[in-house]
């Protein structure tokens, strides 16, 4: 925080740090990873506190300091490669390069090669979507970024390969917790009166329960980072909200959120990395499933992140990606509300309530990339 708030050199200095643990440690955002060759939770989840710190300012919903990042910087290589990063609306190989006709300009442009047009999505029976009058064919990349702009995007790669993956290691340890339990189950099931199979299955109680002791240390390690600290809940809900927000102003140009979204997208919404709305979900769920509180002690924020899923969900050529859209979908189910299974007569019974239902439902079929294939997803939410 020091080189933060020592000035200009001492903020460059910084963020160059950050971009180059950010680059190095890559890694972590596969999901098996040499972990001898990366640095370890407690320090990445750390990192990512400072940042949430720093961010802290204008990391709100209606903060007017959002409108100062500028959505370009995800095409260029400032600090941070994008290169290779999947985009929300934009498929891959369809971004073309332009090169500045005027030689002593340092600035590049995007045109996009693939034709926008919704006919292939618009069923006979649809109302046609509304055309965007201001519709960019070429982004042109600034040359320079401000320091909300560095600050924003760097906290959102941290978040990707520090907060998501580290909760993705604790999901898979409680999971291995769970299957050593069974196994020892198991194995005790089978009797100690075996005859020659008795040794066998003492021997293998041994190592099962020597595997657990690794595991249930390894939970206690996640459970100090990621549940009793809490301090930084705050402040991560805030930065999804604040993402939320952003987002939804590229993708409606700065006016109030009306579906169906206007066609073509928007480019500088089109070319924001998936990974930025992979984050929110991520922060919501974990937040919903381990700590609910949070939650209610920051339901004046989440507003713009319900607004988003709902916005992505119908807005297939603004998300193109549906395995994206579907996990939006599950945290609108996560966050509907519910009735006790004793009160679910009653809750029948009210016309007024039942009568409002909306429907939705996302379909995801064949999703993924480079030979990985998830399988028929159907996701059905009744919001209320």
């Amino acid at each position: 925080m020091c080189l933060f708030e020592s000035g200009v050199t001492g903020r460059s200095a910084a963020l160059d740090w950050v971009a180059v643990v950010s680059k190095l440690n890559g890694d972590r955002k596969k999901t098996y990873f040499n972990r001898d060759e990366v640095v370890g939770d407690g320090f990445i989840l750390n990192l990512v506190v400072v940042m949430l710190k720093v961010c802290a300012p204008f990391a709100v919903p209606s903060s007017p300091k959002l409108e100062k990042i500028d959505p370009t910087y995800v095409l260029s290589d400032v600090r941070v490669d994008y290169s290779e990063e999947t985009r929300l609306g934009v498929a891959a190989g369809s971004l073309e390069r332009i090169e500045p006709g005027n030689s002593s300009s340092p600035r590049a442009a995007y045109r996009h090669v693939i034709n926008l047009e919704p006919t292939d999505l618009v069923d006979e029976n649809q109302v046609p979507l509304p055309r965007n009058p201001n519709g960019e064919d070429v982004v042109e990349v600034s040359s320079k970024f401000g320091f909300i702009t560095e600050t924003f995007y760097l906290t959102g790669s941290l978040l990707e390969i520090g907060y998501s993956s580290t909760y993705s290691l604790y999901g898979n340890t409680l999971m291995r917790i769970n299957e050593l339990r069974s196994q020892v189950d198991r194995v005790q099931s089978m009797g100690a009166g075996m005859g020659p199979l008795g040794g066998f299955r003492e021997v293998m109680l041994k190592k099962l329960e020597k595997e657990t002791l690794e595991e249930a240390r390894r939970k206690l390690c996640y459970d100090v980072y990621l549940i009793e600290n809490d301090q930084d809940d705050p402040d991560l809900i805030s930065f999804a909200a604040a993402s939320s927000s952003y987002l939804l102003r590229l993708l409606c140009f700065g006016k109030p959120p009306e579906l169906p979204l206007s066609v073509p997208p928007s480019m500088k919404a089109a070319v924001q990395v998936e990974a930025m709305v992979d984050d929110i979900v991520n922060i919501m769920i974990n937040s919903l499933r381990y700590d609910p509180e949070a939650v209610d002690r920051s339901v004046a924020l989440i507003d713009n992140i319900l607004t988003l899923s709902v916005v992505a969900i119908n807005s297939p050529l603004h998300f193109k990606n549906p395995y994206l859209r579907s996990r939006l979908a599950e945290l609108l189910w996560l966050m509907a509300p519910r009735t006790n299974g004793r009160y679910g007569k009653i809750w029948e019974g009210l016309e007024f309530v039942t009568a409002d239902r909306m429907p939705c439902s996302v379909i995801v079929v064949g999703t993924g990339c480079e030979g990985t294939q998830h399988t028929k997803l159907l996701s059905n939410l009744i919001l209320f």
